[in-house]
């Protein structure tokens, strides 16, 4: 009780009233009751996943993302999916042709006047006057005037990509859709709106840590990409905020966000030709390592719907 008083004091109020307050809380207040056996709950999760990332750590092992091919769709379905565990699939989409058309410069030239929807943890000088519908981490800028302003940052300044579902069923991207193959060990042929996302960004430009509460297949058409991942076993050192999270792993501050001194971070290249599976519920943030373009995909040959309860914030939207 005294941090709670300490907690209301700091601020501003009186002391003696705060002592009060809190006094009738412990005694019976329902509404006090309700939110201790939350907050007892919440505790107790909170314990078995400090346990599991202790019991990790005295592994002596640190994770890697597997680098596989030849994956059968039952190994897929058994030792990621259900697993719940990443891997590069270094043969699912080499033969794409996609691979050689959608460079930055050509998919530019394609869509470069289309308003897409940035990822980007600071507001696009590029973005609209008072444009804040997506929330705070989503804005919806002309694809050329973006990436004109990322190349005129430093490069440790690029912060946003481009990761936007509605242009691939839009008239200016449909017919990029062409360019597309299907590998039906892991993906449905027919992807219905919204299940692919374009993802666009040059040398350095890097994206919010987030969270989707679906499966997906990153698939690089060009370029590399790096990517950050943090088991969903640690959300609660990541500070997070419905789908998104204030921590940037490209430059962590363990002074402000101490937890994340206890966490695990996987990293992982992904070339031009592979394909990244990210499990539902795995914390990510993406770095073009250079000019990129990529894929995300949802239509997973298995169910792919899972109640992910995640606190939203004011004006947010999920992806």
């Amino acid at each position: 009780m005294a941090d709670v008083v300490a907690a209301l004091v700091a601020e501003r109020f009186d002391e003696r009233a705060a002592a009060r307050l809190c006094a009738s809380f412990y005694t019976g207040d329902p509404g006090f009751e309700a939110a201790r056996s939350v907050s007892h709950r919440l505790k107790t999760l909170e314990s078995l996943l400090t346990m599991r990332q202790e019991l990790a750590a005295r592994a002596g092992r640190p994770a890697v993302v597997p680098r596989l091919s030849g994956v059968s769709a039952e190994a897929f379905r058994h030792d990621h999916y259900a697993a719940n565990a990443p891997a590069v699939l270094i043969d699912a989409c080499r033969r794409w042709p996609s691979r050689t058309r959608w460079t930055v410069g050509a998919v530019l030239g394609a869509l470069g006047k289309t308003d897409l929807e940035v990822l980007s943890d600071r507001v696009p000088a590029s973005a609209p006057l008072g444009d804040d519908a997506g929330g705070p981490h989503r804005w919806r800028v002309p694809l050329a005037d973006w990436l004109e302003e990322l190349q005129g940052l430093p490069v440790d300044l690029r912060h946003g990509l481009v990761h936007d579902r509605d242009v691939l069923s839009a008239p200016a991207g449909v017919d990029m859709l062409d360019d597309l193959e299907t590998d039906e060990r892991y993906l449905t042929p027919e992807p219905a709106p919204r299940e692919i996302a374009l993802c666009i960004g040059v040398t350095g430009a890097r994206s919010p840590l987030y969270q989707e509460d679906q499966n997906e297949l990153v698939v690089v058409a060009t370029g590399r990409l790096a990517v950050s991942l943090v088991s969903p076993l640690e959300t609660h050192c990541l500070y997070a905020t419905g789908s998104f999270s204030p921590v940037d792993l490209a430059e962590p501050d363990t002074r402000r966000y101490p937890r994340t001194a206890q966490m695990e971070v996987v990293d992982v290249v992904v070339y031009a030709g592979e394909t990244l599976f990210v499990p539902v519920g795995w914390w990510h943030q993406l770095e073009a390592m250079e000019s990129t373009t990529a894929l995300s995909l949802r239509n997973l040959a298995l169910p792919n719907q899972f109640e992910l309860f995640r606190p939203i914030h004011r004006g947010e939207r999920t992806g």
